[in-house]
């Protein structure tokens, strides 16, 4: 608001530097981040524009990072934990510190919580700066390179809020970059931090409810910040993971040249949402929509507007071949060596529903297993509040992602979103799938019945379905992981993520002999 005051006083555009007050103030009163500290890069880039001079060191402090060759395969960006890019010759020198900090905590590749590995109670698990994302170094979370280089970067937006849906689509991408390009991701979700954990350079914009203010007022702000990310980390292509994304980017389109603008839409939307879709695609340069092996049944507003969609596979963050043993996998995740395990991968509208969600199936599997001991497991979301940790008879760990864990389990009762979905599709266990009903546009209902008519799962509506116990029950049958498996392996391979990473890179490819250039906001 201060800054349309300043161009309606001034009747011009704001005095240079003036127009890093939004992101300031953002950075300060939101996050809570020191934006006068010279290192801080909206400091520095002010400072420059104000005539300071800025020392040599905090230049290189935000240098490209080292590329690697072109036959190493890395999974993360080059970036340190806390999302700050690396400088050139810092890549082998930072893996060898890393490797010395682990060792200090009791063991090279053991991440703890307050209280000892994952998989053991935390004190505090709910809070997100307590999260643990694995138990050792995370297959999503692989050692850079250390042969020298500058790869272009892709700015991933999401939208989420309180989940991480959208950054996990993204961060499935971003992880088969190869070498080829390095990400930088801009979300609206409060789970950020458990990108910087996995040293993936992230910022969080808060949403416009966050700030008072309505969506018309708010989006001319988020476009202002993305053109400023572009700006400072020479970004030539912007992909936006959002079901409807704000109209604003079609003037961020005409503004910036040089840059791709990929709109990452997601297909089954229930019958009747999402109308105003079909114009928004023309604010980008691509549409690229993820596969969903319910496609078949799908009849939402996605399927009527196919024009010039570039159709890739499911997306998954874990490949199969990631995935620790199912030994290890409990042992990391705390889970006895014998019995059962049953993954609950569940989401509610608040913590009290969710508590009553999980209550419920725990009785109802009690009431099936027949006396044979059948461990339940829940990962903690990092935005979870502690008295989520107190429901008798399941364990509880801040886990990100669970898919890298799944060999663990002998079944799971899930929600069907998009990730939660193809992940355990592609895993081959037995699963129940519980749609969440909250959803505005996703389709969960349909996705779920989908598992059932394939063969590849069951559903039901809810947990007071007369149905829910006998599908529990299913499950746990000796011959259901061998249907399970069948059914996963007609349904084909996963491999929307990679094809999204190869589509960037031909994308960047062709983006680098062109000028980048952004005109006044």
């Amino acid at each position: 608001r201060r800054h349309r005051r300043i161009r309606r006083a001034r009747g011009r555009h704001p005095p240079p530097g003036q127009d890093l007050l939004i992101g300031h103030v953002l950075a300060v009163g939101v996050l809570g981040v020191d934006a006068s500290e010279p290192r801080h890069p909206l400091a520095r880039r002010g400072a420059r524009r104000r005539g300071r001079r800025v020392p040599r060191e905090e230049h290189e402090d935000h240098a490209p990072a080292a590329r690697p060759g072109r036959n190493h395969r890395v999974r993360v960006p080059f970036a340190q934990p806390g999302g700050r890019l690396l400088r050139q010759g810092d890549v082998a020198g930072e893996r060898s510190r890393a490797t010395d900090r682990r060792r200090r905590r009791g063991g090279c590749g053991v991440r703890r919580g307050p209280e000892g590995p994952v998989g053991q109670r935390q004190t505090r698990p709910g809070r997100a700066d307590r999260h643990v994302t694995s138990s050792r170094r995370s297959a999503v979370e692989t050692s850079p390179s250390s042969s020298g280089g500058d790869e272009p970067v892709v700015i991933f937006f999401t939208d989420n809020g309180k989940g991480l849906g959208h950054v996990t689509r993204m961060l499935a991408v971003a992880r088969r970059a190869h070498g080829r390009f390095r990400p930088f991701f801009l979300t609206l979700s409060l789970g950020y931090q458990v990108l910087r954990r996995m040293g993936v350079p992230a910022e969080f914009f808060p949403p416009y409810h966050h700030l008072g203010l309505t969506k018309d007022e708010w989006a001319p702000l988020l476009m202002m910040r993305i053109a400023e990310a572009v700006e400072v980390t020479g970004a030539r292509a912007v992909v936006v993971d959002h079901v409807s994304p704000p109209k604003a980017f079609d003037e961020l389109r005409r503004r910036i040249s040089g840059v791709e603008l990929i709109w990452s839409r997601r297909g089954l939307w229930r019958p009747g949402t999402n109308r105003g879709a079909a114009a928004l695609a023309a604010a980008f340069d691509r549409v690229v929509e993820p596969g969903d092996w319910a496609a078949p049944i799908d009849i939402g507003g996605s399927t009527r507007q196919r024009a010039d969609i570039h159709p890739i596979g499911p997306v998954v963050i874990v490949d199969a071949d990631e995935r620790p043993s199912r030994r290890e996998a409990r042992r990391r995740l705390g889970l006895p060596d014998d019995g059962r395990d049953l993954l609950l991968n569940l989401s509610a509208p608040d913590t009290e529903a969710l508590v009553a969600l999980l209550k419920r199936v725990r009785d109802v599997v009690r009431s099936v297993a027949d006396g044979e001991p059948v461990h339940l497991f829940a990962p903690l979301h990092p935005l979870h509040d502690d008295s989520l940790a107190s429901v008798e008879g399941v364990t509880f760990a801040p886990v990100y992602p669970v898919a890298e864990y799944l060999e663990a389990f002998d079944g799971a009762v899930s929600s069907a979103g998009y990730n939660s979905f193809h992940e355990l599709v592609a895993s081959h266990l037995p699963v129940v799938f519980l749609a969440h009903s909250q959803t505005n546009v996703d389709d969960q209902q349909r996705r779920a019945r989908f598992a059932m008519l394939s063969g590849r799962g069951h559903w039901v509506e809810s947990i007071d379905d007369p149905r829910f116990a006998d599908v529990i029950r299913r499950i746990l049958r000796p011959v259901e992981p061998s249907i399970a498996r069948d059914v996963a392996e007609i349904l084909g391979e996963p491999t929307g993520a990679e094809e999204f990473a190869d589509l960037l890179g031909e994308t960047l490819d062709r983006k680098a002999s062109e000028g980048l250039q952004i005109a006044p906001w």
